[in-house]
């Protein structure tokens, strides 16, 4: 398992289509893809999973989307790219990281909570 910064990520139509598996609104999407930077989980060349990353200050960042292909979800790769964006955030001294979804998106809740507890 490979987690990288990828800094050209245009044309990937595996990427788009994973974003908007969070984030139906293709419009907002596309604008958080070109103003963030984007980290990529894979495995053997696969994508399993793509985060997108944007500093809001000096001392703060927002987790834009992040989003899992289906078949790896609930297998902990959620928590291994979260916790791996952290350790940069923390060389990167930022102090706080945001991150929303919609409050009837319970299981997206429950992953969060779990990342803080």
């Amino acid at each position: 398992m490979e987690i990288m910064k990828s800094d050209n990520m245009s044309g990937n139509e595996e990427i788009l289509t994973l974003l908007l598996q969070a984030n139906p609104d293709k419009e907002k999407v596309m604008c958080d893809y070109h103003t963030s930077e984007h980290y990529v989980l894979k495995d053997n060349e696969a994508i399993k999973e793509v985060l997108l990353l944007k500093a809001r200050s000096p001392k703060e960042v927002e987790v834009l989307n992040i989003s899992i292909k289906s078949k790896y979800q609930n297998q902990g790769l959620g928590k291994i790219l979260m916790k791996h964006i952290f350790n940069i955030l923390k060389k990167r001294n930022y102090e706080k990281v945001t991150l929303g979804t919609g409050n009837s998106s319970i299981n997206q809740l429950a992953f969060y909570q779990k990342l803080f507890c």
